[in-house]
């Protein structure tokens, strides 16, 4: 781990030298047809160590259970705790990852405005931070009369739409566990899952045309 990547305590906010605890958070999630693979085939077997052998033949066995962090390293969290907050008391790890979660959104927006500026340059409409962060409670007003989720509409008012395209077909969308959104932020929380259906932001890239072009 690099230096450059320490950040204080995620729960005090103070140092974390000279030692500290690192806890990593991801989804985790059964998969049913996997998981009943490798019980079907220890069913099979039977005996003494029927399970560790199904989990050598069943297909699958290595995803029985799907840690999202392992197959998308952008859906993996790392908190920092100082020694002091985690030998004090009770940490609560979902207030914590929101926070930490806002403290990355609030940085994506003090960079909003040279954002824009580029994608001005490129001839893609978008708003400067002081006019998005102007228009949230419009943009979340507007969202729920329409049935929109506020992420879309917040990604739509910053970088503008790419008509015709949809979310399913760009390059930036993960597709694990749950779908994500690359550019507008990746989490374990239910707060940043995207939708295929939506329409692409000005930022679409062509996924189908990226990978023929990767070869």
């Amino acid at each position: 781990m690099k230096l450059s990547q320490a950040r204080p305590c995620d729960k005090c906010r103070g140092k974390i030298a000279p030692q500290f605890y690192r806890v990593r958070v991801d989804l985790a999630f059964f998969s049913p047809r996997n998981a009943n693979a490798v019980l079907g085939t220890a069913q099979i077997l039977g005996g003494i160590g029927a399970l560790a052998v199904a989990e050598a033949m069943a297909p699958g066995a290595e995803d029985a259970i799907v840690c999202a962090g392992d197959k998308e390293p952008e859906l993996l969290d790392t908190l920092f705790i100082c020694q002091e907050c985690y030998l004090a008391g009770e940490i609560d790890l979902a207030v914590l990852l929101e926070q930490l979660h806002a403290r990355r959104e609030g940085a994506r927006a003090d960079g909003a405005a040279d954002c824009g500026a580029r994608l001005r340059a490129y001839g893609v409409v978008a708003l400067t931070s002081d006019e998005l962060y102007a228009l949230k409670p419009q943009l979340e007003a507007e969202a729920r009369a329409s049935k929109k989720a506020v992420r879309i509409a917040w990604m739509h008012a910053r970088h503008g739409r790419t008509e015709g395209r949809r979310c399913k077909d760009c390059e930036h969308l993960v597709r694990g566990g749950y779908f994500k959104c690359r550019l507008y932020g990746i989490s374990a929380s239910v707060a940043t899952d995207w939708r295929l259906k939506w329409e692409a932001c000005g930022l679409f890239k062509d996924r189908e045309r990226a990978e023929a072009i990767k070869g």
